[in-house]
């Protein structure tokens, strides 16, 4: 498991809070049931549902499965709402919302990718050659040449 105090840690607790208050809609005094937690830990391990029978295919850091449920919380409550009563149980609820997730994080992960590197591009960009040193403007004088509305102050 992650250990506390850690980033991870952090990143852990933010995906637990969001699935269990944004996604589920559960409050305070309820917890998420351990199917839940294992298979969103076994998403961050690239398996099904975490366990050692399991062979891994991936691995994805909870910050990355954090922004995959935000960007997907639209599909998620679309699906929640259309199938509210098809739903068998909870487990059967969260199949379908974890399914949406699965689809999504690798576009994510493609996405986080291409934004690092552009920003990688622009620090090392030697922006120097394209100073612009403009000409100032200064007014020959400043005496007003115009008598003609001297007369009306």
């Amino acid at each position: 498991m992650v250990k506390k105090g850690t980033k991870e840690y952090e990143d852990w607790c933010e995906v637990y809070e969001y699935m269990k208050k944004d996604i589920l809609g559960y409050d305070e005094t309820m917890k998420l049931p351990k199917y839940i937690v294992l298979r969103l830990i076994g998403l961050s391990e690239g398996k099904f549902m975490a366990n050692k029978k399991q062979e891994s295919f991936g691995q994805y850091p909870f910050s990355t499965i954090l922004i995959t449920m935000k960007m997907s919380k639209a599909s998620i409550n679309s699906y929640m709402y259309n199938n509210k009563s098809k739903f068998k149980n909870e487990q059967h609820k969260v199949n379908g919302v974890m399914k949406i997730i699965e689809s999504k994080i690798n576009d994510v992960v493609l996405r986080l990718r291409k934004a690092e590197k552009s920003e990688e591009k622009v620090e090392e960009s030697d922006i120097s050659h394209y100073e612009h040193k403009s000409a100032t403007y200064k007014p020959k004088s400043r005496d007003s040449n115009n008598d003609k509305l001297d007369d009306l102050w």
